[in-house]
């Protein structure tokens, strides 16, 4: 079993019932098939915003879980980060770069299943701190990759 990083987790949030709500629609299955969807539409916007987002909160929840940095899926995560940093000024994305948002979109599913979901809570809720202080830069991603788990 996994410590939990108690530095981050163990912070006080106080959240109104509607805003809990709110943010587990963030990390939910159809939000990544939402962002799958919209992928497949080529709405780059939708893509980048979503996917973010998710990412944002799955490496933040992943790092609050301690999850071993040398996976998988938390290594094709910090590609997501990389390439949502190229696609974001983007007018079109690659056959290349669609293949690795597909990729990512799957992992961001897969490490979402397996971490309990008050951490995610936990995890969407330090995002939604960080997205109302301004805008998310692939600095902040490489932030939480760089913190230890993720």
């Amino acid at each position: 079993m996994r410590k939990h990083n108690h530095k981050m987790a163990t912070r006080q949030l106080r959240l109104h019932p509607f805003e809990r709500q709110r943010l587990r629609a963030i990390w939910s299955e159809r939000t990544v098939d939402a962002a799958i969807h919209a992928l497949a539409g080529d709405d780059i916007p939708a893509v980048v915003a979503k996917a973010g987002t998710l990412l944002y909160v799955v490496l933040g929840a992943a790092l609050i879980e301690n999850m071993p940095a040398d996976t998988p899926d938390i290594r094709i995560l910090r590609a997501l980060a990389n390439v949502l940093g190229e696609c974001s000024d983007a007018p079109a994305i690659t056959h290349q770069q669609r293949a690795s948002l597909s990729a990512g979109l799957e992992a961001l599913r897969r490490v979402t299943a397996a971490i309990p979901e008050e951490t995610l809570l936990i995890a969407a809720t330090h995002a939604q701190q960080r997205i109302n202080s301004g805008p998310v830069t692939l600095a902040d991603f490489q932030v939480l990759t760089q913190k230890g788990a993720a």
